[in-house]
């Protein structure tokens, strides 16, 4: 085992050994080193290690690692243990570059919802009831509908039979999100409305018979 700047490597489980290479693979943008072989014993007395890991779709931010390590007493044994908050390498991924990823399409995905309440507004404010589907108010009130940049598919809508209400969602990847403190939490399924949904932050956010794509938060809203 080696512990070095907070990060452990050691005693990953076999089926995480695949996930974190993977991720070496996928992050490391440059890695270099060097090793000093003593000239009377033929042992490393020194060994330095360098490494870049980035995203490669956010190059901008990355994380520089480096080890030097200084060796002397060959032959004893030697017993490393690592501290108590120390993270995978694999973890380390994780939260730099995946989590931030994570935030960023939640707040497209809230952003887009919020554009797509205005456009219910302006259509309900000329049609004097909201659109049975998300549909109908492209082009005209919104110039197009957003899909999901994961699943592919625009926020789940559901209108009430009157159609003087709608129930609208979203998955948000991150589960604690703070906007989901203050969405509605109505289930639209529960209520009888065509192609509705429950929308409690645990729920499946997805219309009834439907399949959720992202396993996280349901992120929804009512006028």
């Amino acid at each position: 085992m080696m512990h070095v700047a907070g990060l452990e490597f050691w005693n990953l489980p076999p089926e995480k050994m695949g996930e974190a290479a993977d991720n070496f693979l996928r992050y490391a943008t440059s890695i270099g080193g060097a090793v000093w072989i003593g000239s009377d014993d033929d042992l490393p007395h020194r060994v330095q290690l360098r490494a870049t890991f980035a995203d490669p779709k956010d190059a901008e931010h990355a994380v520089r690692f480096s080890l030097d390590m200084r060796l002397k007493d060959f032959g004893k044994t030697l017993s490393l243990a690592p501290p108590g908050e120390s993270l995978a390498l694999n973890e380390v991924f994780t939260e730099i570059f995946e989590k931030p990823q994570k935030r960023a399409r939640d707040a497209r995905r809230i952003s887009d919802v919020k554009q797509l309440q205005l456009a219910a507004e302006l259509y309900f404010d000329k049609n004097g009831a909201y659109p049975q589907d998300l549909s109908l108010m492209a082009p005209e009130f919104i110039r197009s509908i957003p899909v999901d940049s994961v699943r592919g598919t625009p926020p789940v809508y559901s209108a009430s039979p009157d159609r003087k209400k709608y129930h609208m969602g979203t998955v948000l990847e991150d589960e604690s999100n703070g906007a989901l403190r203050n969405d509605a939490d109505f289930n639209s399924e529960k209520a009888g409305w065509k192609n509705g949904f429950d929308g409690d932050d645990a729920g499946l956010c997805v219309e009834t018979g439907g399949r959720a794509d992202i396993e996280a938060a349901c992120y929804d809203v009512v006028p």
